[in-house]
């Protein structure tokens, strides 16, 4: 079951590199490779010359909560880095608590159904869940993790295509005053565009 669940993922403690400011005030789009180098401005006269605005670029490491070792180095790598924590995991507490103590922020790396038939774990989202299965099993999975601004998707291939569990995901998140980041596991993923549609603080992988 461990194993399975990071099979999807593209990457074990990997890095996703997105525009993201770490307040709730994030603004919408996505980061292409050329964007994550801070932009010098042109050399030009003094009365032509118009200073470009560098780059905001943020770190967020996926898949927290499973190998302590692993969770460890990944905690105490310098600078402001994001790490979303999977609910219901060994020590999702624990890596959450270090987070917090370094000042360093959190989400909750939500496990999603995929295309694949990947065993989700307790309180996966599926897109046989009701309204209210769903939600519960939402809330379940964020009270699981202390400490967390966000969300974004474990996984979720198959999931993230469906408009209404995605609308009751940011119904959820909208009351919890929650950004939202579509790991876009996915290129058919309308999980983003929704979170826009309710004017939930968000962002999508472009790496």
């Amino acid at each position: 079951m461990r194993s399975a669940l990071f099979c999807e993922s593209r990457y074990l403690l990997a890095i996703a590199c997105l525009i993201l400011l770490a307040s709730l005030g994030l603004k919408s789009g996505t980061l292409s490779a050329a964007d994550s180098q801070t932009i010098e401005p042109k050399a030009t006269t003094p009365t032509t010359a118009t200073k470009a605005t560098p780059a905001k670029v943020a770190i967020i490491i996926d898949d927290i909560g499973y190998s302590r070792h692993q969770g460890l180095r990944a905690i105490a790598l310098p600078g402001p880095i994001t790490y979303a924590i999977i609910p219901h995991s060994p020590n999702a507490h624990f890596f959450a608590a270090q987070a917090q103590k370094y000042r360093k922020e959190v989400m909750l790396h939500a496990p999603m159904s995929n295309v694949h038939n990947i065993p989700l774990g307790k309180d996966g989202l599926t897109e046989t869940m009701d309204e209210t299965r769903f939600k519960s099993a939402l809330i379940s999975s964020l009270n699981s993790v202390p400490h967390i601004r966000g969300v974004n998707n474990h996984m979720g291939s198959l999931l993230t295509q469906k408009a209404l569990p995605m609308e009751w995901l940011m119904e959820s998140l909208r009351e919890r005053q929650l950004y939202f980041i579509d790991s876009r596991t996915t290129s058919h993923s309308i999980a983003w565009n929704i979170a826009q549609n309710f004017n939930i603080p968000s962002l999508k992988r472009d790496v």
